[in-house]
């Protein structure tokens, strides 16, 4: 287990807190014993609790996507670029996908051996803690993650959005 600075400091705040609102008849006084050890001691049996709450945080701290582009080239003038982002039904699939343990985990390259005549696909995914991931592979490559084909097809399959008669100005 390991706990980081600002998490430590607040299990002895809080443990000393609960130490010293003891009052003299309560734990913190009933033996011979220094507070400090008694707070330390305290420390010690709450250290399971605590574990378990840090165990279970992981997953809601896990980064949410906010943005997923594919950039697809093939060649020196042939390039498209895919953005999602938004709360679309099927841009929540491809943000849910993208912020997935299973994707997150991705090396940063899958490439085969013979590129030529083969897409190169340039996968970005901007998280909601500013930090972004980027994965490249290229069309049938062999032993790609299927994470990673099934995003970039969610992507290069996401239907156009509908705008109203006139939209923006006409």
């Amino acid at each position: 287990m390991t706990m980081s600075r600002k998490s430590i400091s607040r299990v002895t705040l809080l443990l000393g807190l609960a130490a010293s609102t003891a009052g003299p008849a309560g734990p913190a006084y009933a033996s011979n014993e220094p507070v400090g050890t008694q707070v330390a001691a305290t420390a010690v049996q709450a250290a399971p609790i605590l574990a378990t709450a840090q165990e279970e945080a992981p997953d809601q701290a896990a980064p949410k996507a906010v943005q997923v582009s594919v950039k697809r080239t093939r060649g020196k003038y042939n390039q498209s670029i895919f953005q999602v982002s938004g709360g679309a039904r099927e841009a929540g699939e491809v943000l849910r996908l993208a912020s997935s343990p299973a994707f997150r985990s991705l090396g940063p390259h899958y490439l085969p051996d013979d590129r030529s005549g083969r897409y190169r696909y340039e996968v970005t995914v901007l998280y909601r803690t500013g930090k972004y991931k980027k994965v490249v592979t290229y069309s049938n490559t062999p032993g790609a993650p299927r994470v990673l084909v099934e995003l970039i097809h969610k992507v290069e399959n996401m239907p156009a959005p509908s705008f109203p008669p006139g939209f923006p100005f006409n």
